[in-house]
């Protein structure tokens, strides 16, 4: 089976969905391995074709992001209803 080194953004949904319920969890296996020049942390991932060594760095990155978008959604749904006027009627 092969090891790919590959960041967490650049997983399919389903796998980025799989990975970080199991990254939450404290499922997935650490390791260090070279990513960028440096020497990163990471999780190994496992699918039926491959393994990915996924950076920690990646994931943190990519699921604060996601949750400032989700901070900023909600500061915009807000709706300001006020009462309509309704004539009365004669």
């Amino acid at each position: 089976m092969k090891k790919v080194i590959k960041a967490f953004k650049k997983l399919s949904k389903g796998d980025q969905n799989e990975l970080y319920s199991d990254y939450s969890a404290g499922e997935l296996e650490r390791t260090m391995f070279p990513y960028n020049g440096n020497l990163e942390q990471g999780v190994l991932f496992k699918t039926e074709e491959c393994i990915y060594l996924v950076p920690i760095s990646s994931i943190v990155e990519m699921k604060s992001s996601v949750g400032d978008e989700e901070e900023d959604e909600d500061e915009n749904t807000d709706v300001d209803i006020r009462e309509a006027e309704i004539p009365d009627e004669e």
